[in-house]
């Protein structure tokens, strides 16, 4: 009877062993840089709140009072407010160790304007205030810029050994639009635009690497380590039209295209919580800088000659900082 009973509670012992470890090699599994381990597709949709910077490589005078010369409205002055815009990925695991992803984000639409009032002062500087009707001693003038991104990937991810990491490999397309635009009005003359556009098209291959890993014996949060870099084309457009005397007459209608070699890097921190063994809450920062590329308000040009708004200018880059909040899911 005493072996008998012995048996038994061994028997139980084991069965409670079991179940202690089960939940266990279960949270050893999300040790993974994969977004959700033994998952053959994941997906996942975030609010991405981006910011990007106004672009102007130093503060152009932009209107200027034309009694006192003093600055009315620089291009400092035209600071872009964090905008939404989804961030949406879509990947399926190869094998045991790695991964294909798609992953889309933009959509973000970037507005802001500033108007100047006056009494037949306000004016553009340069030559091409002084050569124009609706520009120069107006009532008013209105400076505007706006801007639209689009990103799209294909990468390859390849888990480390048995790391919690990943190296990857992948193609990328960013595209970062602008338009820059000064608007003069007067009771006299009528209203009239300069308006200048610019169009970036990067294309190319980039590599990068992630961390991903969940904390604790709970295996309930965990956090995600991101960083990307690249070398790309960039097809440049740019564009300028200058309008007088109430839209009538064409003082300048530029349009110039050019390729170049740019860069996109982006790193990005995100904290992750396991609702269920299929499902993560995320909630992340993220930082992305491009080089290379041309900025609507560096291509000002308040000249009045056969060469204005005939070359593009480079050098600010732009630079992009926000939140992505949103969650990811496996089956």
């Amino acid at each position: 009877m005493k072996i008998h009973a012995f048996r038994r509670l061994l028997l139980a012992f084991s069965s409670a062993a079991l179940m202690t470890a089960t939940p266990f090699a279960a949270a050893q599994d999300l040790m993974s840089a994969l977004p959700i381990p033994d998952a053959t597709w994941y997906g996942s949709a975030e609010a991405f709140l981006l910011q990007l910077d106004h672009g102007a490589n130093g503060n152009t005078p932009v209107i200027l009072n034309s009694v006192s010369g003093a600055t009315l409205l620089g291009t400092n002055d035209l600071t872009y407010s964090m905008q939404a815009g989804p961030k949406l990925v879509l990947g399926r695991a190869i094998g045991d160790a790695g991964a294909a992803e798609l992953v889309y984000f933009g959509l973000n639409d970037w507005n802001v304007d500033q108007t100047v009032l006056g009494s037949n002062d306000p004016r553009i500087p340069g030559d091409l205030g002084l050569s124009t009707f609706d520009f120069f001693n107006v009532d008013q003038l209105t400076a505007a810029q706006s801007a639209t991104l689009n990103n799209v990937e294909a990468n390859i991810w390849r888990r480390v050994n048995d790391e919690p990491v990943c190296l990857m490999a992948g193609f990328r397309y960013f595209q970062l639009n602008e338009n820059f635009s000064i608007s003069g009005q007067d009771t006299d003359t009528g209203a009239s635009t300069y308006a200048i556009r610019t169009a970036n098209d990067l294309y190319g291959a980039q590599i990068g690497g992630r961390y991903h890993d969940f904390m604790g014996e709970t295996q309930r949060f965990g956090f995600e380590a991101t960083a990307k870099a690249g070398l790309f084309g960039n097809a440049v457009g740019m564009s300028q039209y200058v309008s007088d005397f109430d839209n009538t007459f064409v003082v300048r209608d530029t349009n110039i295209n050019k390729d170049r070699v740019a860069f996109v890097g982006d790193i990005g921190l995100t904290g992750l919580i396991r609702v269920t063994d299929n499902v993560n809450a995320r909630i992340g920062y993220t930082l992305i800088w491009a080089e290379g590329v041309a900025r609507a308000a560096n291509q000002l040009d308040f000249s009045d000659n056969a060469a204005s708004g005939t070359q593009i200018a480079y050098g600010q880059g732009a630079f992009l900082q926000g939140i992505n909040v949103g969650f990811e899911i496996g089956w």
